[in-house]
């Protein structure tokens, strides 16, 4: 066999894991998605590209057209990950695929995804940032604006716990 049509199989069956992680997506059945597309890596690490500098001990090489491939499904499967985690209110680890996500390639939805984990977990700043990005590239999309509102219900939310915090805390000094 032919090393750039072993990584054409390898990556066919990764596909057809993403295929199979979709559907249990859809299904709801959101930690077998999550172990559909985890096993995605099992095919398609290792595939190394001809312009690798590990190539020339490698029996995995890919074709230029397979790397692409290969990249997408990398997207995919972290995108895919960081959406079935925000679903089962799993933010760590949404923020997490979503972030290896965001380093294989941009997109509005993924940073939609990983703003509201951050709203979640009470990091607002960070939320802010990625709905700011989210909206330039998506401008007026209603998710987008729907994110921004929970943010700034989850800002004051966070202000007033901290007022709290910090007016017992002066009313003790004061008394004292």
């Amino acid at each position: 066999m032919v090393e750039s049509e072993k990584g054409t199989e390898l990556i066919q069956k990764a596909q057809e894991l993403k295929n199979e992680g979709n559907m249990l997506y859809q299904a709801k059945e959101y930690k077998q998605a999550i172990a559909k597309y985890s096993k995605i890596f099992l095919f398609i690490n290792g595939l190394v590209s001809k312009k690798d500098a590990m190539a020339q001990y490698s029996k995995n090489l890919i074709s230029d057209e397979n790397e692409s491939a290969i990249s997408e499904l990398k997207y995919a499967a972290y995108s895919n990950m960081a959406a079935a985690y925000l679903a089962l209110k799993e933010y760590t680890k949404a923020i997490r695929k979503a972030t290896l996500a965001l380093e294989i390639k941009v997109n509005s939805k993924v940073l939609y995804r990983r703003a509201l984990a951050y709203i979640e977990t009470g990091d607002t700043d960070s939320a802010k940032v990625d709905l700011d990005k989210a909206n330039q590239m998506q401008p007026n999309d209603p998710m987008i604006i729907g994110a921004y509102n929970k943010l700034m219900q989850k800002t004051e939310e966070v202000l007033k716990k901290e007022k709290r915090k910090y007016k017992g805390f002066f009313d003790k000094l004061d008394s004292s």
